[in-house]
Order: C-alpha cells, then structure tokens, then sequence
C-alpha cells in the first residue's frame, strides 16, 4: 500500500515567451506547495540546476515541460520503494507518446537488485540504462554530497550527467513500474523530425 506523500513542486520557467508564465502564476493559485522560478532562457541544464538549488526535499524528480506522469499514484510508488531501500538512485520503465499513441519502453534490468552505481554502470548495455534525467529518482542528500550538477553549453547535458551521477553511488536499484510519458513531438531539438 502506498502512503501519501507531500511533494513540492518546483517550476522553472526558462524564459518562455508564450502565456507559460501566467498559467504558471494560476496553478499557483491552487497548489501552495509550488515555487516558480522565473527565469531569461539558459538552457534545460542551468534551468534543471536552479531547481535543484531550491528543492528541499527527500528525494528529487524531474518533469520536462510537454511530458507527464503515468499515474496519480506513481511518485508515491516510487518514493516508498526509494525510502525502503535507502536508495541513492531509483530507475525504472517509461512510455513513449508518438503519433497520437503509447508505447512501452522497458529497461532489461532485474527487478529490486541492489547495485552501486559502478556496478549499475559496468553491466549497463543497449536496452538497461539510459542518460534521461526523468526515470530516475534521486536521494537529493547524495545528489549534495557529490555536488551533481548539469553542465550547460552541451547540446545532451543528461547523457553527460551519466556517469557522474551514478558513479558514487552506493544504493541503485530498478523497479520495474511505467511511471512517466516521453511525448516525442515534430521538429523538437533532439528529435529533429
């Protein structure tokens, strides 16, 4: 069973030039537990970095701006495996929305495992791990500890990321749940479509 948990959202608006941040401003309105950090545009990776220097809580979990959750209730499973296991590191499964559809994408990796982040590295192939900031949750103390940061100025700050993040690590693991959707849009800077 799945406890509630209290979440702080952190939104950081990187110098959109829409509506974004009156929507913001109103969401607000209904969610007291939400900062927004109104910024000029700096990339994903400064953006990313401004949240992590305001969040406060147990553990951390990235959202980029056209994705969303599976589920109402998949931050808490997430969250009660990471606190059981005093994980430094969570990852597990995504969904892809492409063309108006769902499709699954699984990471081969074996369930409720242990690792530490060289081991969860040094068995890493094609299919079991990815550089995505999103299907990760992360122990925001050990974040502090090895003092992660993205680096801005790359065009795939996450892929950088990698290595760094897990490489300290003593508490990795995978659960094997679909708790976010990608939305692969046309003509986005990664896809190029």
């Amino acid at each position: 069973k799945s406890e509630n948990i209290e979440v702080d959202i952190i939104v950081v608006n990187d110098g959109s030039s829409d509506s974004s941040l009156t929507i913001l401003n109103s969401y607000k309105k209904k969610f007291p537990n939400m900062v927004i950090i109104d910024q000029k545009n700096t990339g994903s990776a400064i953006a990313r970095n401004n949240g992590l220097q305001t969040a406060n809580g147990e553990y951390i979990y990235f959202v980029d701006n056209d994705d969303y959750l599976a589920n109402d209730t998949c931050l808490s499973e997430l969250y009660n495996v990471a606190k059981r296991d005093s994980l430094d590191i969570l990852n597990f499964n995504h969904l892809i929305f492409k063309n108006n559809s769902l499709h699954k994408y699984s990471i081969n990796r074996e369930k409720n495992r242990i690792y530490t982040g060289k081991e969860y590295l040094a068995t890493s192939q094609k299919g079991n791990i990815t550089n995505t900031p999103w299907d990760k949750i992360l122990k925001r103390s050990y974040l502090k500890e090895i003092n992660f940061a993205y680096t801005s100025g790359v065009i795939s700050d996450d892929a950088e990321a990698l290595l760094p993040l897990f490489y300290d690590a003593q508490r990795v693991s995978f659960i094997d749940i679909f708790a976010y959707v990608y939305r692969i849009r046309p003509n986005s800077v990664m896809t190029g479509e």
